[in-house]
């Protein structure tokens, strides 16, 4: 995992194209933690008002993506308050599915058939740009310690 951190993180430093890097991020990620899809949400305002979108994606192939489901696209920070709230504050989501509180909206994880998440901010100049997000869909995985702590570093690259 180390070295494809490595190297994802040298492509964001040598690709002059942001969304081509991240591709590439996200592939090397995806492969080194084994999991099923790695993606990135971005925030944006409009009017005013906070939203967030699903931009990138790389799946492992054995379940379908996301990057077109319309349900991840332009959500309104209030419809997703239980995820959006602890990323704003700087605070990682590492969860089975089945083991969230009550008031998380599961519908949606199990309709995607993911079984544990992790989801860590990223942070641009201080504002809250989005998250970038790992899905297991074979397994309900604890994250290491280490791992968490190599996946989290990355999210800082991006930024």
């Amino acid at each position: 995992m180390l070295s494809n951190i490595a190297a994802a993180t040298n492509e964001l430093l040598i690709n002059s194209n942001y969304y081509e890097a991240i591709d590439k991020c996200l592939a090397l990620l995806g492969e080194a933690t084994g999991v099923d899809r790695v993606y990135m949400f971005e925030n944006y305002y409009e009017n005013n008002k906070p939203y967030t979108s699903y931009k990138m994606e790389w799946n492992s192939g054995i379940f379908q993506a996301q990057i077109n489901n319309p349900k991840l696209q332009n959500i309104p920070f209030d419809q997703v308050k239980t995820f959006i709230e602890p990323l704003m504050r700087n605070e990682a989501i590492k969860e089975q599915v089945r083991d969230f509180e009550e008031g998380w909206d599961k519908e949606p994880l199990l309709e995607q058939g993911i079984l544990s998440v992790l989801l860590l901010p990223i942070f641009v100049g201080g504002v809250f740009g989005g998250c970038v997000g790992f899905d297991d869909c074979k397994t309900e995985r604890n994250w290491s310690k280490d791992d968490f702590s190599i996946l989290k570093t990355f999210s800082n690259s991006i930024a």
